[in-house]
């Protein structure tokens, strides 16, 4: 039997790569030949269940918990629970071929269960503008932010998982903000300007040592709000093979624990929720318990244009703040601090 079914690290890549909703699946093509159509159309559209969940569990989990989500939890036991529904498309069926597009949709709220009852941390926010600052010396030559910098030519990703990138502009005036000799020594006042140019929040400095073996990389995250570097990570890689997967790797795991959900905590909130009519209410309490990390949304006061709710919810406050930003959602402290919560303007 000739299955066309495309493996799991295509699709893992592909995915990662797409600019997609968290929780949303992929279509994935199935083409068989076969003597058994009912049999082995079943037996494929199991294997896209398998690929599309763990798509989604990649994204969200990092390496550690994607291991103890593996080891916890079987998935063919749990798999079908899961599952809101299964869209076929295309679908071609003949006494020796089976054809179809198959997209597997998922039930979020059940996902965060399971995770919540297996312990499972993950984290769901996705990353503001990261820009990459690269530095790349070899042994004849220096260079930064310069279209001669080759790190540039090979790396031009705007989206990864979680992660959404920028880059700079590589003219006279960023090269006057941030010389290659500033990348060089981590000048941190110099990255804040850059910081600011751009408004990224955080600058993913690479530096990159070349010799005709081995390309040696010094990754270092630069935090505007903070003025600091807030993690560094290295590694050494030949130079015939392609190091993008494995620099976006280390990044994404690290946006991933910077973020993530940890279910042993759990922070409770009263907020006003500022609105003009009943349409608009109901429109940011949409918002807010669309946000997986909440465990419980209550009615306490009725008032005309500011009921007042209670809020719990799994994980810090800052990363539940950052959500409700996501969301288009202000949140801010009052005079007599108290949390007011409305739509941004």
């Amino acid at each position: 039997m000739k299955i066309f079914l495309l493996l799991l690290s295509i699709f893992l890549n592909k995915s990662l790569l797409a600019n997609e909703k968290i929780y949303e699946s992929n279509f994935f093509e199935i083409s068989i030949n076969t003597k058994n159509t009912e049999e082995d159309k079943d037996r494929e559209i199991e294997k896209v269940k398998i690929l599309s969940l763990d798509l989604i569990l990649n994204k969200i989990l990092n390496k550690k918990n994607f291991n103890n989500f593996k080891k916890k939890i079987k998935l063919q036991n749990e798999i079908n629970y899961l599952i809101k529904n299964i869209i076929i498309e295309n679908e071609f069926i003949s006494n020796n071929k089976y054809s179809a597009k198959v997209k597997i949709n998922f039930d979020k709220v059940e996902i965060i269960e399971l995770f919540r009852k297996n312990k499972i941390n993950y984290s769901d926010l996705e990353s503001s503008d990261l820009m990459f600052v690269a530095y790349e010396k070899n042994s004849l030559s220096k260079e930064g932010l310069s279209k001669n910098n080759t790190f540039y030519k090979k790396v031009n990703i705007k989206n990864y998982g979680l992660l959404n990138f920028i880059y700079p502009d590589l003219s006279l005036n960023d090269r006057f903000i941030l010389p290659y000799n500033e990348i060089e020594n981590i000048s941190l006042s110099n990255f804040n300007e850059l910081s600011n140019k751009y408004k990224s929040n955080y600058l993913i400095i690479v530096k990159i040592k070349t010799d005709k073996i081995k390309n040696d990389f010094s990754i270092h995250i630069y935090s505007s709000a903070r003025d600091e570097i807030i993690y560094t990570s290295n590694f050494k890689i030949n130079n015939n093979i392609n190091y993008q997967n494995q620099l976006l790797s280390i990044i994404n795991d690290w946006w991933k624990n910077l973020n993530i959900i940890d279910l042993r905590i759990i922070n409770k909130q009263s907020c006003f929720i500022k609105n003009s009519n009943i349409h608009e209410l109901y429109f940011i309490i949409s918002k807010i318990k669309s946000i997986s990390q909440i465990k419980s949304f209550n009615l306490l006061k009725i008032d005309l244009g500011m009921n007042l709710y209670d809020i719990i919810y799994y994980g810090d406050k800052l990363n539940f703040s950052l959500k409700l930003t996501n969301k288009s959602i202000k949140n801010h402290i009052d005079s007599k601090k108290q949390c007011i919560l409305s739509l941004k303007s």
